[in-house]
């Protein structure tokens, strides 16, 4: 499976399910933005058996667009371009609308396979927040 496709978030999650003897802690950490289907029904399937926690790595910097004017993107499959005008308010208000909803419906997810959730902001202090979520879980 290619790294980005959630393929490869659904293998590494099967090879761990097949590891693992016995019952265990099972921690993922990743910004889970390759997470399908497939890759939820083997969180399903580890929570069967393990605690699985996820721990959703938050780039502050890709919930909202810099205003740097245009900019040409290119999509990673199939390659198609378009120019975009970051100077718009109304674009940049669109993509922090649908960054947001995205990371609500992947915590959603993430929850619906049986994960406890963490989201760790790149702009926080780690130690902190597992040391908080240590003082919960612990």
């Amino acid at each position: 499976a290619q790294p980005g496709s959630g393929m490869a978030l659904a293998l590494a999650l099967t090879r761990v399910a097949t590891a693992l003897q016995r019952a265990a802690e099972v921690v993922v950490i990743s910004d889970f933005h390759d997470l399908d289907a497939a890759a939820c029904g083997v969180l399903q399937r580890l929570r069967a058996r393990h605690y699985v926690s996820a721990w959703r790595v938050v780039d502050t910097a890709e919930e909202q667009l810099p205003e740097v004017g245009k900019v040409r993107l290119r999509a990673p499959e199939g390659g198609a371009e378009v120019v975009v005008d970051t100077a718009s308010a109304s674009l940049r208000a669109r993509y922090a609308q649908w960054a947001a909803q995205r990371g609500k419906a992947l915590t959603e997810a993430l929850r619906g396979a049986g994960a406890d959730v963490l989201e760790i902001y790149t702009h926080e202090s780690v130690q902190e927040k597992i040391a908080a979520w240590g003082d919960r879980h612990g």
